[in-house]
């Protein structure tokens, strides 16, 4: 690995971003410095790694001004991520063995709040080596970029992600076309050295605190909405200015949204 070949990767990147207001010419730009990374087996093994019980997502790098990230996602055996939006423009990059990419078309015009028609429009498998560009590109002539990946093997799969955004710290959207409903949504990254079991969510570019020691810890996990945000609320108050409370929660809805949207609310990060 080429700590000189990655900086000249973040580089022209960050030109790419900088300069080029078409996103498909963007795209076009940043697909030989995806295929580099891919090619030359660029990243490191800490990004490789699998989690069990759900996909990682590792921020691999993302410039001072969060202008872009580039984000390993490791899919386990049978893994696969909500259907979901990125709003901005990237690539994909299939690293390591294959994955499958369902792709999906809105229906209705957006006007009810929470509600979201979707129809599959595609399944396609990618093999190591293979690039994916359609369907995330955004931008006010086009809006395809509804999709979710799983990994139908027997073996993790690793797919390398250039987006045009800081995406883990983005609000974005989760669909559920069983139920018609959309949802505003954060995906966070994950530890790569595993100080930290689930992903840090909130707090925009704060991602140093994964280095904190918590000077608190409130496990709300097998409670759901609203009870973890109204708990997380109630243990703030009792910790100073500069502390760091850690909250474990298996409920979605509180970690993606109640519990950012109170401590936001609070004037804290």
């Amino acid at each position: 690995m080429s700590s000189q070949e990655l900086s000249d990767i973040y580089q022209q990147l960050a030109e790419i971003i900088k300069g080029e207001k078409d996103s498909n010419r963007a795209i076009s730009r940043t697909r030989p410095l995806l295929d580099e990374m891919i090619s030359k087996r660029l990243v490191e093994e800490k990004f490789l790694k699998p989690i069990k019980s759900r996909p990682a997502a590792y921020l691999v790098y993302k410039p001072p001004d969060r202008s872009f990230s580039i984000i390993s996602m490791v899919w386990g055996a049978g893994q696969k991520f909500p259907i979901h939006d990125h709003l901005s423009w990237g690539l994909i990059g299939v690293y390591q063995n294959r994955i499958t990419e369902e792709r999906y078309e809105r229906l209705d015009d957006g006007s009810k709040e929470g509600y979201a028609d979707i129809r599959q429009t595609g399944v396609t498998n990618f093999e190591e080596g293979r690039i994916l560009e359609e369907g995330l590109v955004f931008d006010e002539h086009r809006r395809n970029d509804i999709h979710r990946i799983l990994n139908q093997t027997g073996r993790p799969s690793v797919s390398i992600h250039i987006l045009a955004s800081d995406l883990g710290m983005k609000q974005r959207h989760q669909y559920d076309p069983n139920v018609k409903t959309v949802r505003r949504f954060q995906s966070g990254y994950d530890d790569p050295e595993g100080r930290r079991e689930g992903r840090l969510i909130a707090g925009s570019d704060r991602s140093e605190l994964l280095l904190s020691a918590p000077h608190a810890t409130l496990d709300t996990r097998g409670l759901e909405c609203p009870y973890p945000a109204s708990k997380t609320s109630s243990k703030l108050s009792e910790l100073g200015i500069g502390q760091v409370l850690e909250v474990l929660t298996d409920s979605e809805n509180s970690a993606y949204d109640e519990i950012p949207e109170k401590v936001k609310s609070s004037g804290l990060e």
